[in-house]
């Protein structure tokens, strides 16, 4: 809570883990923390269900933006990740295929990490979640969370190569 309070651009991955602490206070955290957050990123089904009651990926983007989270960034795995965002309408992104899949340990890290990097720097939260998609893809192909960490070369070739650039964003189909 008080890194929350203390940043001016802060980051909440929910990383809700059942064995760790109980819905009830991870459920309290993400309500107490989601009006404090640049952007927060959770997981669907498992934490958007679990924490949110949300049946949908979009449902619970926009259940967070209204507890006013600036951005949200649903991540739906293989499929793909639903933004809600400050300026932009809701948007879904593609995942892109894994060129090998060896451990995902670290995947939903490089994601999270790149997006806010690149938006950080000053891209879009469309922009910067297909660059996170593509850094997690890469990600996947080394072994545990730091088998293979991608430069921005690697990512924005990997990106590029999936046949959508990074711009390639489309309206949501939730």
């Amino acid at each position: 809570m008080k890194a929350a309070a203390l940043a001016k651009r802060f980051v909440f991955d929910p990383n809700f883990r059942p064995r760790l602490t109980s819905v009830e206070d991870a459920t309290a955290a993400l309500l107490q923390l989601a009006p404090r957050t640049f952007l927060v990123t959770p997981s669907f089904p498992g934490e958007t269900s679990a924490l949110l009651g949300c049946a949908t990926a979009a449902e619970a983007a926009a259940k967070l933006r209204g507890l006013g989270a600036v951005n949200v960034a649903v991540t739906c795995g293989a499929e793909g990740i639903q933004l809600e965002g400050e300026g932009q309408d809701s948007t879904w992104i593609h995942s892109i295929p894994a060129p090998a899949v060896v451990d995902q340990t670290g995947a939903g890290d490089a994601f999270v990490g790149t997006l806010t990097a690149r938006m950080v720097l000053g891209d879009t939260c469309p922009v910067a979640a297909r660059y996170g998609a593509a850094a997690a893809s890469l990600v996947v192909g080394g072994k545990g969370g730091t088998g293979f960490i991608p430069t921005l070369e690697q990512t924005r070739a990997h990106a590029g190569a999936s046949g959508l650039s990074p711009e390639g964003v489309q309206p949501s189909h939730a």
